[in-house]
């Protein structure tokens, strides 16, 4: 793809279509359906063109979180690159992602902000290798959620989340926290023990 795509360039495309102006050398990327527009434009990546009126996507392997992501019915917006640091759940540990000022309570943007700076930002495959054996896992009391904020996920419905472990009595289950949350202090962020 030689231009950029943004929503100006479909539009464009669009009204020439309808307009009958193709010279038969331009490739439209989306045809003029709403959904088929919104979803060439949350993939960019994937769109190749448009042929019979079809959406022609690229063909490419998922990487390990995608694929992981969609087994548990969600799709990766961020963070699908995010490499496995974890080496066991045993060297999983639970770090505080708030500063005096916070009050108590983040946003979901500036906790995935400071796990980026806190080297917290373990991703999907890291929370695949510490639910491998959950039992090994040891954090301080009172933590309720370990999020390992490296990896966006969008659900079927459009939301955002985010990847968490969460405490029942003694052991850890896995969950998704809507990302636009209010996060508070019984949270952590997941980080390796070598980091």
């Amino acid at each position: 793809m030689g231009e950029k795509l943004d929503e100006g360039l479909l539009l464009d495309l669009i009204q020439k279509r309808r307009a009958g102006k193709f010279t038969g050398d331009e490739l439209l990327w989306a045809a003029d359906h709403p959904e088929v527009i919104r979803w060439a434009m949350a993939h960019p990546k994937e769109v190749e063109g448009l042929c019979e009126r079809t959406l022609v996507t690229a063909k490419r392997e998922l990487s390990p979180s995608e694929a992981y992501a969609r087994e548990l019915g969600f799709e990766v917006v961020e963070g699908e690159d995010v490499a496995p640091t974890l080496p066991s759940a045993a060297d999983l540990e639970a770090v505080s992602f708030l500063e005096p000022e916070d009050s108590g309570v983040v946003t979901g943007k500036t906790l995935r902000a400071r796990a980026k700076v806190k080297e917290t930002n373990l991703g999907l495959m890291d929370l695949k290798v510490a639910l491998a054996d959950p039992k090994k896992i040891f954090v301080e009391k009172g933590v309720q959620c370990i999020v390992f904020a490296g990896t966006l996920l969008r659900s079927r419905g459009g939301d955002l989340y985010v990847a968490c472990l969460y405490r029942n009595g003694d052991g850890w289950y896995l969950n998704f926290s809507r990302f636009a949350i209010a996060w508070l202090d019984d949270a952590r962020l997941a980080r390796c023990k070598s980091a």
